[in-house]
């Protein structure tokens, strides 16, 4: 591409609008080359506002940075355990909702998947159904907030008719688990009309979804996200493609990681 890149707006604050100095070619190879760098600096993010900045004054028009940031990213929502998820989503959505020319190029990548490499949120969301509920939901809230607040990707789900086959069938799956009862006939609660609270489902341990109010919430917005249903809709074109290197080159908080070792098996 030889257009010009788009202003970086994360360079500074109000007290400093200028660049202070040149980054030395030692720090530029560590932090552009070697995506170790980066999968350490998400790892030990715990949510730290710092870790956002960082990640989005880098990503900021570069193409392969933003590659190596969203494959780190969708490992961890893929894999890391559903309690400790909420820093790797928040992080997810920050740099998604970066309006720079390779916008859509992201979101793209984070809902199909990156090539040979990672699986996408919708990917995630159906691997995890069965036995990973809570992960399937913070996927289904963070899409919620996604499409909620980025014009971008709101086009790019009414647009493609394989995204809204997989959007609609994420919500009906939530609104089949929150409407299911939540103890059987045999259950110590059974005979009450009382039930214990609804745990949350992005800091409780367990794999199983809470039917807590939070949760209804996102799936009414979710149902208002919903395409309308068109005849015909057209398959998910490319028009969006994989990232390649150039020529040369809050959701809202519900409540407040022992992570999996390093290793990287699935745990689905």
């Amino acid at each position: 591409m030889n257009a010009v890149p788009l202003p970086n707006p994360y360079m500074g604050d109000q007290l400093c609008q200028e660049y202070l100095m040149p980054i030395q070619p030692q720090v530029a190879a560590c932090l552009y080359n070697k995506n170790g760098y980066v999968k350490k600096v998400i790892e030990d993010a715990s949510g730290a506002e710092d870790t956002l900045k960082l990640l989005q004054f880098c990503s900021w028009e570069n193409p392969q940075f933003s590659s190596a940031v969203l494959g780190e990213l969708l490992w961890q929502v893929a894999y890391t355990y559903t309690y400790e998820l909420r820093p790797f989503v928040d992080l997810l959505l920050g740099v998604l909702l970066l309006e720079d020319s390779w916008q859509v190029h992201r979101i793209h990548n984070a809902l199909r998947g990156l090539p040979d490499d990672r699986e996408g949120l919708f990917d995630t969301i159906q691997r995890s159904k069965s036995h990973y509920q809570k992960r399937a939901y913070q996927c289904i809230k963070c899409l919620v907030a996604l499409f909620d607040s980025c014009p971008a990707a709101a086009h790019m789900l009414h647009a493609n008719g394989e995204l809204k086959r997989k959007w609609a069938a994420a919500v009906d799956w939530l609104n089949d688990e929150l409407e299911r009862r939540p103890y059987g006939a045999g259950s110590q609660y059974g005979y009450s009309q009382w039930s214990p609270p609804a745990q949350s489902n992005e800091t409780s341990n367990g794999y199983f979804l809470e039917r807590s109010h939070s949760a209804r919430l996102t799936l009414s917005r979710a149902i208002q996200l919903c395409p309308e249903e068109e005849p015909e809709e057209a398959e998910l074109t490319e028009e969006a493609p994989a990232f390649a290197p150039p020529s040369t080159l809050r959701y809202q908080s519900e409540e407040p990681h022992s992570k999996e070792d390093s290793r990287r098996t699935d745990d689905a």
